[in-house]
């Protein structure tokens, strides 16, 4: 059984933005480079679910040592790539999910998740802001079968929601920024 795998989910079509966010620079490395970059350094289990633009993606990733899983359904939204993800990693004892597109968030956040998930192994470790609780979040074993039949727009967020008493978090303000329009695009350039 693997102690913690890490999913990055990078499958969306990026409808609002209009280009494959996954490729956006951010400083030396693409997003999905940087979010392969910051996964490695916390488990050797690290998943990237891709979907639209699944070639660039891969070829950008591949010599990485990450494993790559095509969504084929990635149309149907976050929900089924979580869902095939999870499917993969069901041997692991907890899982770390991450987007691909909020590089803001400093790879110590994703350290502290990890060293309070070992402290409370039956928890859910997610990140807070403005009094949201998101991803990225640890969810422990026990929550996987929901992770992978829930079909709501924003499952994590829903299974966190439903499950408040198993709840603990970490405040990350930086989380409240993702990669979705051109605006977000130019905030990487600053």
């Amino acid at each position: 059984m693997i102690d913690l795998s890490v999913l990055i989910l990078a499958g969306g079509g990026s409808s609002r933005l209009g280009v494959c966010k996954q490729m956006i620079q951010y400083h030396d490395k693409t997003l999905i480079q940087n979010a392969c970059y910051k996964a490695s350094q916390l488990s050797k289990s690290v998943t990237v679910v891709t979907g639209a633009y699944h070639h660039r993606v891969e070829a950008e990733i591949s010599h990485l040592p990450v494993d790559i899983l095509f969504n084929e359904n990635w149309e149907s939204g976050v929900a089924s790539s979580l869902s095939v993800a999870v499917k993969r990693q069901f041997n692991s004892d907890r899982i770390l999910i991450m987007y691909c597109d909020q590089p803001f968030i400093p790879l110590d956040h994703y350290r502290s998740l990890i060293d309070l998930s070992n402290k409370e192994h039956k928890a859910i470790v997610a990140t807070e802001y403005d009094d949201i609780f998101t991803i990225p979040a640890i969810f422990p074993h026990h929550l996987f079968y929901e992770l992978t039949t829930t079909e709501s727009d924003d499952p994590a967020a829903d299974i966190i929601n439903k499950h408040r008493s198993e709840l603990r978090s970490i405040s990350c303000q930086k989380a409240a920024f993702s990669v979705d329009t051109a605006a977000d695009m130019m905030s990487l350039k600053k």
